[in-house]
């Protein structure tokens, strides 16, 4: 089985700097649109899933179990739809896959079917991808933003697109950042949140529709420890361990019981003492302190790790988990036991939960097979 170690989550949290919704899972382990990335004990990087534009950085078509590609020294992951990107030791990204929107920030739009430096940026401690756009944070806690920007999402007061990193102007003090498709997020070290891009659900959560092209303050939300963000919905971790949700809620993803989208941030009932969160394209997980997991939302995969019907409300996954890791381009998830071992359930015709199978897919979280 995938295995992570606590030594390696512990170092991604840099100056307290807090670098994904749930700390370390996200950072360690990322869901694309169909693929899936990791980060073993040793700081190499692992690949599997659809390979259709080379976001695995290894030969061939599909994978259903990890691939080595080659690289160490891996400190953290994302995985866009069809692309790739990866921080270094050193604080250096790479980026590989489909670059159809300049959204590998290399200054071109020619896709890479290896992992190349960008050498626009450095010192970078998290990274965020969505559909076509890219977000890094750096340690000096700007946001840099490149890629696809018809929706405002990189937040420089235009719809215009970009293939070079650049800075988003109006941010300072960030620790956390998160992107939807169309939409950007950030979170300060006051625990103030600020969102920018597409807004046709209440994305945003500002109380109101219309897209924004420059980060504005979500100025119902407060205290806020962490965020997340899927397709079109997101979620707040607040410091009291309540969580709120806000968006687009078509498949019960804010979790507030109804199919009603959200124009500004909902306490989410009956969940308490949360410490990590995770946001899918159509569905929603928490875990909390004492390792029990919950999910919501669209459950046509079996990615909310149950049988049935889609969900509006928080239902029991299980406990003894300690990281939980869905991205909002994913219809599957991730679950971390206590031992390090990692679980795949939801959309599988890909491989891209990493058991040996291409098939549906299930709701019972399975193994993901080791590639040695």
């Amino acid at each position: 089985m995938f295995k992570f170690s606590a030594l390696l989550l512990s170092s991604l949290v840099l100056s307290s700097t807090v670098l994904a919704a749930d700390p370390g899972d996200r950072s360690l382990v990322s869901t694309g649109g169909a693929h899936s990335m990791a980060v073993r004990a040793d700081g190499s990087l692992w690949t599997w899933g659809a390979n259709t534009n080379s976001q695995l950085a290894v030969g061939g078509s599909y994978k259903s179990t990890p691939q080595y590609t080659g690289m160490n020294g891996i400190i953290s992951v994302s995985a866009g739809y069809l692309y790739s990107m990866a921080i270094d030791s050193d604080g250096a990204v790479w980026a590989w896959g489909l670059n159809s929107n300049g959204q590998l920030g290399l200054g071109d739009t020619t896709d890479r079917s290896s992992p190349t430096v960008l050498t626009a940026i450095d010192n970078v401690v998290a990274l965020s991808t969505g559909q076509t756009h890219s977000l890094a944070l750096r340690e000096n806690g700007t946001v840099w933003a490149w890629g696809n920007g018809s929706n405002g999402q990189l937040g420089m007061g235009t719809n215009s697109s970009s293939s070079t990193p650049a800075q988003v102007p109006g941010l300072a003090n960030v620790v956390a950042i998160s992107t939807g498709l169309y939409t950007s997020y950030a979170l300060t070290a006051e625990g103030q949140v600020y969102g920018w891009g597409s807004n046709g659900y209440g994305d945003l959560g500002l109380g109101s529709y219309g897209d924004k092209t420059s980060p504005t303050l979500v100025s119902s939300l407060s205290n806020v420890v962490a965020i997340a963000s899927g397709a079109h919905h997101a979620m707040a971790l607040l410091a009291d361990g309540t969580v709120k949700a806000w968006g687009g809620n078509y498949s019960g993803q804010v979790g507030d019981g109804t199919t009603s989208s959200r124009t500004s941030p909902t306490l989410i009932a009956g969940l308490s003492n949360v410490v990590g969160i995770a946001a899918g394209s159509t569905h929603s997980l928490v875990r909390t302190a004492g390792g029990s997991v919950y999910s919501w939302g669209s459950n046509g995969n079996g990615q909310l790790c149950v049988a049935g019907a889609s969900q509006s409300s928080p239902v029991l996954v299980g406990s003894g988990y300690t990281g939980i890791s869905t991205t909002s381009n994913s219809g599957f998830t991730f679950l971390r036991n206590g031992s390090g071992a990692l679980f795949g359930c939801g959309n599988n015709w890909s491989g891209q939960l990493g058991h040996g199978t291409m098939d549906a897919g299930s709701s019972t979280p399975t193994a993901v097979t080791a590639a040695w």
